[in-house]
């Protein structure tokens, strides 16, 4: 379990994250939502440990983040973070292998390589392999750092914003295989995602941050009335081929 305990985050005199107090349950796919500036990325930094100043009130399983090394930490935790550069032209191979290292530590084997051509086939972007990094689309460097971030083989992961430059088919595709790594491989996942109705469609828990504070954080389907108080919409669910499916439209105007 991730158990944040009563957690601040102050930038800038900027008062962030607010008294941050949830139980993110282990083996559970976790839909992260909430506005712009609602504090998700912030939110996902602390959880990795990017935040320095809240990593004593961050425990797995019950053992702090303070108390861990940088190695611990990388083989514990993936993250995928919203915006990613690179300042040479790596090829994607070589990018993934990157991904590999708090296990080969600058030695890979043939371990590490059969992994990452296991998920390049199971997503399906094998034939990026030998691509340029840089040359690639937006669409396609979002997946070539997703691979990244799940080569990565820890039991925790994090994909912040995975979703964004993604088409509609890839997109349900990247969602249906975390579910799967969450059901046959004990993976823990927390997902930020902006399209409420899919990231509800695939997630077994859901969070809503708003002014860095947690508005909701349990297994049910967010409310009507959080749609309209926290994201400002009239919203209504329909049901098609056993899903619930989130419809929204802006409040009529006065």
């Amino acid at each position: 379990m991730i158990n944040v305990h009563h957690m601040d985050l102050y930038k800038k005199n900027l008062h962030i994250l607010k008294d941050i107090h949830v139980n993110i349950p282990n083996h559970k796919f976790c839909a992260l939502f909430g506005p712009n500036g609602a504090g998700k990325t912030s939110f996902m930094k602390c959880l990795t440990g990017f935040e320095r100043d809240c990593i004593k009130q961050i425990s797995f399983d019950g053992t702090l983040l303070s108390k861990m090394s940088n190695r611990q930490k990388a083989l514990l935790i993936a993250w995928q973070p919203p915006y990613f550069s690179l300042p040479f032209n790596y090829r994607v191979k070589d990018l993934l292998l990157l991904g590999r290292y708090p296990w080969h530590q600058g030695r890979p084997t043939r371990k590490d390589w059969q992994i990452i051509q296991s998920y390049l086939h199971d997503l399906d972007v094998h034939s990026f392999e030998n691509c340029s990094f840089n040359e690639l689309s937006s669409g396609e460097q979002k997946q070539v750092l997703i691979v990244r971030t799940l080569v990565q083989d820890t039991p925790y992961i994090f994909l912040d914003e995975a979703c964004a430059h993604l088409d509609i088919h890839i997109s349900h595709k990247i969602l249906n295989y975390l579910q799967y790594l969450k059901d046959a491989k004990n993976k823990t996942i927390v997902l930020s995602i902006h399209d409420l109705s899919m990231g509800q469609r695939y997630a077994d828990y859901k969070i809503i941050l708003n002014e860095g504070r947690i508005a909701k954080a349990d297994t049910s389907n967010i409310s009507v009335e959080h749609m309209k108080k926290i994201f400002k919409v009239e919203s209504t669910y329909i049901e098609t081929k056993g899903h619930s499916h989130l419809i929204s439209q802006p409040l009529e105007s006065k």
